[in-house]
């Protein structure tokens, strides 16, 4: 292992020191804004609120079949699994999986925080609905 590589604490999996390079849209005044906006959220339901006034439902189902793909691609489920359940383009995918290789290190120290193996039972829920 690299010494830039880190384990995943929790659940061992694997990222590249975060590199920092996010997007420039970030480092613009609004950008700022939009960051802080989302670091004082501290309860669910207001998040939930903010997040319904800032997104049409369109956009924020989007925003949540991208985060569920890119979990699932975390642990290893196929490009057509993942097509299938979430309705995401494979070029979507493709793109989310470059990120998991190629971006920050943002998604591996977020799911630091929150077990991607819940993405399973997600799965469940959905093919039962």
């Amino acid at each position: 292992m690299n010494k830039n590589n880190h384990k995943n604490r929790r659940y061992g999996l694997s990222y590249d020191e975060p590199n920092k390079e996010w997007s420039q849209a970030l480092e613009t005044f609004e950008g700022e804004r939009f960051v802080e906006a989302f670091m004082v959220i501290q309860e669910r339901d207001l998040l939930k609120l903010f997040l319904s006034d800032l997104f049409t439902e369109k956009e924020l189902t989007q925003l949540t079949r991208r985060l569920a793909g890119v979990c699932w691609l975390s642990l290893g489920m196929p490009y057509a699994r993942i097509q299938e359940t979430t309705g995401l383009s494979p070029k979507i995918i493709a793109r989310l999986n470059r990120s998991l290789t190629n971006k920050t290190g943002g998604f591996w120290r977020v799911m630091e925080e929150i077990d991607p193996h819940t993405w399973n039972s997600f799965e469940a829920r959905e093919r039962k609905d």
